[in-house]
């Protein structure tokens, strides 16, 4: 995953909204520790305090001829100037990531501040394939 800092202001706020100062407030820190670092965890609607690896990370699963892939989303993330994209590849050694054959079908909200988005990519056409997901 492909993380560049932007809306640190709204990071701010929300590292101190969980009472996290200093270092414990740095986007690399990881105070649980879950594995998922504040920024992650602001990017998905973790809780920086919470061991919540499980329930924010995407997920991955097969229905009928497809792949879908789901992930959380700060739904003001426009506003916050992030772009959440799904890309896929069938060849790791090439590095040659694109959106091609993914396809957005669903949004539902998860909480006031957090959506989750469906995606999908057909197994028929390319059944064997990678997955990821960029913010930035």
């Amino acid at each position: 995953m492909a993380i560049s800092l932007s809306g640190l202001a709204n990071f701010d706020s929300w590292t101190a909204s969980f009472g996290l100062y200093a270092s414990n407030a740095w986007n690399s820190a990881d105070l649980e520790p879950d594995g998922i670092d504040n920024w992650s965890e602001y990017l998905f609607g973790g809780n920086p305090t919470n061991h919540d690896a499980t329930a924010i990370l995407p997920t991955v699963g097969i229905e009928g001829s497809w792949m879908e892939y789901v992930y959380r989303r700060r739904n003001d993330y426009q506003a916050q100037g992030l772009t959440y994209t799904v890309e896929a590849t069938t060849n790791l050694v090439s590095n040659l990531w694109n959106t091609n054959g993914v396809v957005e079908i669903d949004f539902g909200s998860v909480n006031p501040e957090i959506d989750s988005v469906t995606n999908r990519v057909s197994t028929e056409e390319r059944p064997e394939q990678f997955i990821r997901l960029r913010v930035w």
